[in-house]
């Protein structure tokens, strides 16, 4: 009886990449800023959809808008903690 040979499937992603829709809540939350709530916001989601994007293997795009969003982010709670601070110093 001969061999089959048989070849593995591959899943193959169809059609554009999507932007990840944490990743622009990220950009949109850390920019609006909203008393640190945006910030604190933004870095979550941006965390979010960088794993997210990560794990995507390609369907998914937007590390450009997460990472921003981090930044800005980040600054953004920099400077609550910073005005507080001086606030109540």
């Amino acid at each position: 009886m001969p061999a089959l040979n048989v070849s593995p499937v591959v899943a193959v992603p169809v059609g554009p990449p999507r932007n990840n829709q944490f990743a622009l809540a990220s950009l949109v939350l850390s920019i609006s800023w909203v008393f640190f709530i945006g910030s604190i916001l933004g870095v979550i989601f941006g965390h979010l959809a960088m794993q997210q994007i990560k794990e995507s293997e390609g369907r998914e795009i937007g590390r450009g808008n997460a990472m921003i969003g981090l930044i800005v982010g980040y600054i953004g709670i920099a400077a609550g903690l910073l005005t507080v601070l001086i606030l109540l110093g």
